[in-house]
């Protein structure tokens, strides 16, 4: 399982390459941190049993989704994924981390796999947004 996240991209279905992170870093690093607003509790996935909570559709969070569309949109990605951007943070159903009205601090991307039978997953990179508390 994966510890409380944001997800800013679909998962893909190509390696990541040092170039494509680099191209991730030039494209985010220079964007702010998000303020975000956490919304009210959703459920997604194919039989709607992941639980979310909804975050705040902001002009900021959409120019940083496109940063990353814009770095690696044309590697091959899971298209049962690919719709519309709509911020969110899966979190388990009794995690009381996170509340509906909270603001959160995003201040960085982290790019994360795990092998296809592997119950783990594993930080392969981060990339700090500029002024974030992420490290690059």
């Amino acid at each position: 399982e994966l510890p409380l996240h944001m997800t800013y991209f679909p998962p893909l279905r190509a390696e990541l390459y040092p170039e494509h992170v680099e191209a991730m870093r030039h494209y985010l690093n220079p964007l702010p941190p998000l303020e975000l607003h956490v919304l009210e509790s959703d459920y997604f996935g194919d039989n709607k049993n992941q639980h979310v909570k909804r975050v705040e559709r902001t002009p900021r969070a959409l120019v940083a989704h496109r940063a990353l569309v814009s770095a690696i949109g044309r590697l091959p990605h899971y298209m049962r994924y690919r719709m519309s951007f709509n911020p969110h943070i899966t979190i388990a159903e009794d995690d009381t981390t996170i509340q509906t009205g909270d603001v959160i601090e995003v201040g960085g991307v982290s790019i994360i796999e795990k092998p296809e039978n592997s119950r783990v997953w594993t930080v392969m990179a981060k990339i700090g947004l500029n002024g974030g508390l992420q490290t690059t």
